[in-house]
């Protein structure tokens, strides 16, 4: 066999197989990148302090990696606080057929759910609402957390 022609076909397989390789890597570091953001349950809110507010919403964020519902909550003195509720992801939402036209602002709604551990106000993870008719739907780890809700 003749050397010349030996190099370039050698060198044109590598080119071949390092693409592939280079997408796969590329690929990796791409999908990785929310996984190394992602949080447990159990490090930002305490199963032991759990909140039901009766309010109005404001806001659904329907994002990932969580959705969040946010709720204006009267007290009884008449001053209303907006509280924020992570929720479960959006995959997660429309798979328990919670859908963006049940959950509107100015609909009146019973969020059920877990305090901040580090005692942010008005800042929860959202277990259960429950709509103006009485329609229930889980968005979130309950008390026992243990793979929860994908948490």
């Amino acid at each position: 066999m003749n050397p010349k022609f030996v190099a370039p076909v050698c060198a044109e397989r590598r080119e071949r197989r390092a693409i592939p390789l280079l997408l796969a890597a590329l690929c990796t570091f791409v999908l990785a990148a929310p996984a190394r953001s992602h949080h447990s349950f159990a490090a930002t809110y305490d199963a032991k302090q759990p909140v039901t507010v009766d309010g109005v919403i404001t806001k659904m964020a329907w994002m990932n990696p969580h959705a969040f519902l946010y709720v204006d909550v009267q007290d009884k003195s008449g001053k209303t606080t907006n509280w924020a509720f992570e929720l479960s992801p959006v995959a997660m939402l429309v798979r328990y057929n919670l859908k963006p036209n049940m959950v509107v602002p100015g609909a009146r709604i019973t969020v059920r759910g877990f305090r901040a551990k580090d005692g942010t106000k008005m800042l929860a993870s959202g277990h259960e609402i429950v709509l103006a008719d009485g329609r229930t739907f889980i968005v979130g780890p309950g008390a026992d957390t243990r793979g929860a809700q994908g948490q």
